[in-house]
C-alpha cells in the first residue's frame, strides 16, 4: 500500500510517542520479487542495526521488529529466516498487526463485507 518513505510522519510520531529509535525499512515487493526476497530484506536490515547498535545508539539487546499488513507478513518471514540462522536472539519481540496471516482484516469477518 505504502513505501517506507509514506509512512516517515508516522514512524516519526512513533518514536516520539513511544520514546524510542525507530528503522523504517523498504524491501523489495512482489509480485516482481518472489518470495522470500522481502523477507531477506528486512533480515539484511535487522543484521546491519544489529551490528552497528552502538553507531545508532541502540541498545541491542532491545530490538524489536513490527509490520502491518503486508509488512506483518515480512516481520513473521523475517523471523523464520532469523530462526533458520540461529539468529532469533537478534529480535525481543515482533509484534504483527494484521500480518496477513488469517482470513480476518482489521477485525472483519467476510460475512460482514
Amino acid at each position: 500500500m505504502c513505501n517506507a518513505e509514506q509512512a516517515n510522519m508516522e514512524m516519526c510520531a512513533k518514536a516520539l510517542n513511544l520514546q524510542c529509535i525507530v528503522f523504517n525499512v523498504d524491501y523489495r515487493l512482489g509480485p516482481e520479487a518472489k518470495a522470500p526476497k522481502g523477507q531477506m530484506d528486512f533480515v539484511h536490515a535487522i543484521r546491519h542495526v544489529s551490528q552497528n547498535a552502538e553507531k545508532y545508539g541502540v541498545d541491542k539487546s532491545k530490538i524489536c521488529i513490527a509490520g502491518i499488513s503486508g509488512g506483518g507478513w515480512i516481520c513473521f518471514g523475517a523471523g523464520n529466516q532469523l530462526a533458520k540462522t540461529g539468529e532469533s536472539h537478534l529480535v525481543k519481540a515482533n509484534f504483527l498487526f494484521t500480518g496477513q496471516l488469517s482470513d480476518e482484516t482489521c477485525g472483519i469477518q467476510d460475512e460482514q463485507l
